[in-house]
This record gives structure tokens, C-alpha cells and sequence, in this order.
């Protein structure tokens, strides 16, 4: 699958961003894979297997850019999904997490998950609120803006799944959401 994960970023209309492959000790050809794109992505591979919290934390601290993004090996972002993240954060600097409906893909069946009839920013408030409630959102799908980060500690290396939600929960106290109602990425749903 991490082909078309990274291709699916190397295929945005928007090109001012930087790839970073975080290889949680894989025994498969990780390397390979991410060599056959030169130098255009950063490549980390850990001794040993940490597990998901523990990389992505490892991935947050080398990365340079404003807003950020977590993108596993068996997602895709949908063309435009860089351009409608930027567009929403540039509209207001007070939005901290932007999130857009996704498709979840089960074999060769799509089916749409959407978020919101029509696009809107929560409050913080009510943002946590629904997040505390119903855990909306697909990872594939999301950015954070690095400032709303910060100052929070990485995420929960004892949870092994949720770890991202619980962070961005800690990370994002009195910043803004915004919600795309257009699909624009894929979550992968394996047998």
C-alpha cells in the first residue's frame, strides 16, 4: 500500500510540503520502496518496534511544517485535499484542526462517510464535545496546525489505538475546527 499512500501525496495540486516515512522497524521493503523516490522524502527507519503512538510521536518531531498531517501506509489524501486543509486553516488563525468527510474502503467497496451536510467551523467547545461523544473523524483526513501542538506532550504510548484521537483531545483545548463536508480521503477497513 505505501506507494500509493505517498503517491497520493506526491499528486496534489498543492506541492509546498515535506514527506516523512517513518518505518516502525518493518521486516518488509519499506526501504526500497521509499529509495525509489530519491530524495524527495525523508526516511526514518526505528531500531525496533515501538508502535503506532511511539512512531507517530517520532514523526511530529521531525517534522518542520506548519500544519501536519498523519498519513498512514494503507490511506490516500484525494486530489485537492492539501489545497481545501490550507484554505482552511489561512481563513481563520484560530482554527487548529481541519478535517474532511472520507470514504472508507473495504476491498473494492467505497463507501462515504461524510462529516457535515456543508462545511463549518465548531467552536472549541463544541469541537470537544463531539469528539468526546463521537469520535467523527478518519486520521487520513485530518491536519493540525503545528502551533496548537506545541506545548503538549506526545501522544499516549500506552494506548494502542485511539492514541491520535487522545492527543489531538489534549492538543487542541480552545482551537477551532473546521469540517469539509467533501470526501477527500481514503481510510482503509481491513478483513
Amino acid at each position: 500500500y505505501l506507494p500509493g499512500a505517498i503517491d497520493s501525496i506526491l499528486n496534489q495540486n498543492f506541492h509546498s510540503f515535506e514527506i516523512i516515512v517513518v518505518d516502525d522497524a518493518s521486516s518488509d521493503n519499506t526501504f526500497d520502496v521509499v529509495a525509489s523516490y530519491g530524495e524527495s522524502i525523508k526516511y526514518y527507519r526505528l531500531d525496533q518496534n515501538l508502535g503506532a503512538a511511539e512512531a507517530w510521536a517520532f514523526g511530529l518531531a521531525q517534522a518542520k511544517g506548519t500544519y501536519l498531517c498523519k498519513l498512514d501506509a494503507d490511506d490516500y489524501q484525494l486530489p485537492g485535499f492539501l489545497d481545501a486543509v490550507f484554505s482552511a486553516f489561512l481563513s481563520d488563525p484560530g482554527i487548529g484542526f481541519v478535517a474532511t468527510s472520507a470514504f472508507l474502503r473495504h476491498g473494492d467497496l467505497d463507501k462515504v462517510e461524510c462529516l457535515v451536510d456543508s462545511d463549518t467551523t465548531l467552536e472549541a467547545s463544541a469541537f470537544r464535545e463531539r469528539l468526546l461523544y463521537r469520535f467523527f473523524f478518519r486520521m487520513p483526513g485530518t491536519a493540525i496546525r503545528r502551533e496548537a501542538i506545541l506545548n503538549t506532550p506526545p501522544p499516549l504510548t500506552s494506548l494502542y489505538q485511539i492514541h491520535d484521537w487522545e492527543f489531538i483531545l489534549r492538543a487542541l483545548q480552545g482551537w477551532k475546527a473546521r469540517l469539509i463536508s467533501h470526501p477527500l480521503a481514503i481510510y482503509r477497513i481491513h478483513s
